[in-house]
């Protein structure tokens, strides 16, 4: 079939393109495949629109114009020839038709020709594309020859009646079903000059003659083609074979090798100088040897493997670059200081440009050669420099083999005199008790130790020295090592401990605190004030009781654990007060703390306790007595409130209303005195305004008292008028913020909190030189809480702790009869907090 369409291209212009296409069917009829060939005529799809529109000019032009005309359409015969025209050519417009349709005939003819040669070319194409597609697939030699004799029908000319066989040693493989006829085209396979098989095409019909027999010259040229394809594919094959054979062996050469093995390849730069080089092979012993992984150094140049190499080691590069570059292949130790191993690599060259080092690790070698150099200059640098003396001496002999500079310098004696003297007998060793027996003694058990006194001359100073001897061989000679250590400044302090001891244990026993030591939980120590405190009449009547004993039960599991924490490790646990029990059954107050003792020479616990019984006796009546200062304190501002609150009463309704009426009679005389009578007027405006006067006097002393509108509005109406008259009174801002606005108090508590209100205020006004008071009050919790924080100068540590800070004072007892809280805290030049807390559910009144 052929058709045609749009598409449209990536850049999204539309083309047009014409498609032929056909398909290839089996046997059975069934549709195996297609094959099209296409290409694009959009400019002749544009030039036959173009005629078209052209063509509808021409229809309306008359035909009787002058000029000839004749339009054609570039693959089809001429549509359209005036008069002019035909009188020029000779021919009528049918004519000129029937002659352009002939040579359009003749031309899609040979378009349909060309169209069915590239079809075959394509089959063609397609066929040698299957073979070399499964020759690289690499599929065993039968599978490619089963793929050739199937391909041979699609790409013949006559698929339907074309069948493939490939011959190949004894095996032959074919397409199904397979028949062999006469109609035969057949090639050799052939492998390095051999025949080994053939390819043989077969029709199952007779066709027409053609250039071999029925075949075609390209069908020559593909049978060719395939066979020769297909021996090229079994050289290939037997090569890689072999090759595989030859790696294989090469391979577990390569892997089972001890030595390491590196395979590079060097690079240089434009003057062809080695600058790196790149790992194209390593074994497994390289990985063992350097522990570098092959998976980090293949493909990989040695400076990004190994980072720091080339400044590490320059002449690596300047080495293999020499070996790479030139042949002459070389040996060298060197230590790798990446890894920090010893290599010995040997290293050749298997063709210009590559290099091959083959190499063993000699870290240990070279490590055990250093570690006894090492060794021996540790064992000398020790010998000369430690801080005891050391005599090494013949064993059979007991003559001095040597002496360090130490021990010559404490005995004062000189080195190369003492060296081949018998040691007992050779100064100073000879005036020392019991060396030589000490030393024939050593020779019979190899270990000997004591301690020996000398009298040193030069300056009379009394040494100790303690003597740990002991026998060993060296290169089969029997040596003495004798290890001399001064030991008199021990000895002076083991003198200096018994004295310590001494004074330490009469400190202990003129000690006024109890002190006992115990372990596993009994009384192993304890000293007179110890044992008088507990009621027994001497110590030793208390060792071995146990210290439970003693403990008032509510302190047995706090004894328990503090101990615990001793045994733990802790150096000292905090002091507490506890009660302990006396032998005669009474209970006493005690501080006592505890820290870790040894005694005996074993760990132990050690407590010190001191009587607190009157102390604590002290404190409790100094306790209840404030407590009663505290509560007649409240008693006396309750009594104070309430007469407070009956005296502004009083003078409010009393003295407030006589003057009230008193103004009112003022107001009726001024009313009825006549207008001459000037005198008295005046005397009546005069005593009009001291009545005035004498009412707001009235209203500021009861507010003073007690405001009425603490009991008439509620607390939060007598603050924000206390507030108010605060400002007015002092010029100095005061907000205040109260949550919630309705505020419902008890009525001891409402009188509480405006007293601390008020008493602050006038410490801000005293004292604070502020400009502006911002007062929070808020409820939450069950719990009231008040901000009263000003700008001011910001009050001292001094002045909240001063006892003459009665206004402070003042605050705190009113906040501690609710067992609240007041903290006062300043900032030099930021101002003053004063944050107070009144619990609101702990009953309806003052402590």
């Amino acid at each position: 079939i052929t058709y045609e369409h749009q598409v449209i291209s990536p850049d999204g212009t539309i083309r047009w393109q014409r498609w032929t296409a056909r398909g290839l069917f089996d046997e059975s009829g069934a549709l195996v495949e297609y094959q099209s060939i296409g290409e694009d005529i959009t400019e002749r799809q544009q030039a036959e629109e173009s005629f078209a529109m052209e063509l509808e000019r021409l229809s309306t032009t008359p035909r009787g114009i002058g000029d000839g005309v004749i339009a054609t359409d570039v693959d089809r015969p001429a549509v359209l020839i005036n008069q002019a025209a035909e009188t020029l050519t000779g021919r009528s417009q049918e004519e000129a038709l029937q002659a352009e349709s002939a040579e359009y005939k003749q031309a899609e003819e040979e378009r349909e020709k060309l169209l069915h040669d590239k079809g075959e070319r394509v089959k063609e194409l397609q066929c040698m594309y299957g073979v070399a597609k499964s020759i690289r697939a690499r599929n065993t030699l039968e599978e490619i020859f089963q793929d050739v004799a199937e391909l041979i029908p699609p790409g013949w000319h006559y698929p339907e009646i074309t069948r493939g066989k490939v011959t190949f040693g004894e095996k032959e493989y074919v397409s199904e079903p397979f028949t062999e006829t006469e109609w035969k085209q057949s090639s050799d396979i052939v492998v390095h000059g051999e025949p080994l098989g053939s390819i043989e095409v077969y029709y199952l019909e007779e066709c027409p003659e053609l250039d071999e027999g029925p075949f075609m010259t390209e069908e020559r040229n593909l049978i060719n083609g395939m066979a020769k394809n297909i021996s090229e594919a079994i050289e290939r094959k037997h090569a890689e074979e072999a090759l595989r054979e030859s790696e294989k062996k090469y391979r577990s050469l390569f892997s089972n090798m001890r030595n390491g093995f590196a395979y590079c390849q060097i690079l240089v730069d434009e003057k062809n100088q080695p600058i790196d080089f790149i790992y194209l092979e390593v074994n497994d012993a390289f990985e063992k040897l350097t522990g570098l992984k092959k998976v980090d150094v293949l493909g990989k140049r040695v400076t990004e493997a190994i980072p720091g190499i080339k400044e590490a080691h320059p002449e690596l590069f300047d080495i293999y670059g020499k070996v790479a570059l030139t042949g002459e292949g070389t040996q060298f130790d060197i230590h790798f200081k990446p890894l920090e191993i010893w290599l010995s690599i040997s290293v050749y060259c298997p063709h210009r440009g590559y290099f091959v080092a083959v190499f063993e690790n000699i870290t240990e070698r070279q490590q055990a050669g250093e570690n006894l150099r090492i060794s021996e200059e540790k064992y000398r640098r020790l010998f000369e420099t430690m801080q005891d003396g050391v005599l090494i001496a013949d064993t059979i002999s007991g003559e001095i083999i040597d002496i360090n500079p130490y021990l010559a310098e404490l005995f004062k004696c000189n080195r190369e005199a003492i060296i081949g003297k018998v040691v007992w007998k050779a100064h100073p060793f000879s005036s020392m008790l019991g060396m030589e027996e000490g030393f024939k003694s050593l020779r019979r058990e190899g270990y000997t130790r004591f301690v020996t006194a000398y009298q040193s001359i030069p300056n009379g100073r009394k040494i100790f020295a303690e003597f740990i001897n002991n026998v060993y061989l060296i290169g089969g000679r029997s040596i003495i090592q004798c290890n001399v250590r001064d030991i008199t400044e021990n000895k002076l302090a083991e003198e200096s401990l018994r004295e310590s001891e001494e004074k330490y244990r009469q400190l202990v026993e003129l000690s006024p605190d109890s002190i006992a030591v115990h372990r596993e939980g009994k009384i192993v120590f304890i000293n007179t004030a110890g044992a008088r405190q507990l009621g027994a009449a001497d110590p030793e009547q208390l060792i071995g009781k146990p210290i439970r004993d003693f403990l008032h039960p509510d302190y047995h599991d706090i004894v328990k654990e503090r101990i615990r924490q001793i045994n733990k490790g802790k150096k000292e646990v905090p002091l507490i007060e506890e009660k302990i029990i006396r032998l005669d059954g009474t209970v006493i107050d005690v501080d006592v703390t505890v820290i870790p003792a040894t005694y005996q020479g074993k760990p132990a616990v050690q407590a010190i306790a001191r009587d607190i019984t009157e102390r604590k006796r002290a404190e409790k009546e100094l306790s209840e007595s404030r407590e009663q200062l505290r509560s007649l304190s409240a008693h006396l501002q309750s009594v104070r409130e309430e007469s407070q609150k009956l005296l502004a009463r009083e003078i409010h309704d009393e003295l407030g209303q006589d003057l009230t009426a008193l103004k009112m009679d003022l107001s009726w005389m001024k009313g009825r005195l006549r207008p001459d009578q000037k005198l008295l007027q005046e005397k009546v405006a005069t005593m009009t305004k001291l009545s005035d006067a004498m009412i707001q006097t009235v209203k500021r002393i009861t507010a003073r008292l007690r405001p009425t509108l603490l009991d008439d509005l509620g607390v939060v109406a007598a603050l924000e008028w206390e507030s108010g008259e605060f400002t007015e009174r002092t010029g100095i801002g005061c907000d205040l913020t109260v949550e919630p606005e309705d505020l419902d108090l008890d009525p001891d508590r409402v009188t509480t909190v405006y007293r601390i209100f008020q008493e602050a205020l006038t410490n801000v006004a005293r004292h604070a030189q502020a400009t502006n008071v911002k007062i929070s009050i808020k409820v939450h919790a069950d719990t009231l809480e008040m901000e009263v924080r000003d700008n001011g100068i910001g009050i001292t540590e001094e002045q909240v702790a001063s006892p003459r800070s009665f206004g402070l004072i003042g605050i705190r007892e009113r906040v501690l009869q609710w067992d609240g809280k007041a903290i006062i805290e300043g900032r030099k030049g930021k101002g003053t907090t004063l944050a107070v807390t009144i619990p609101l559910d702990n009953g309806g009144g003052p402590k």
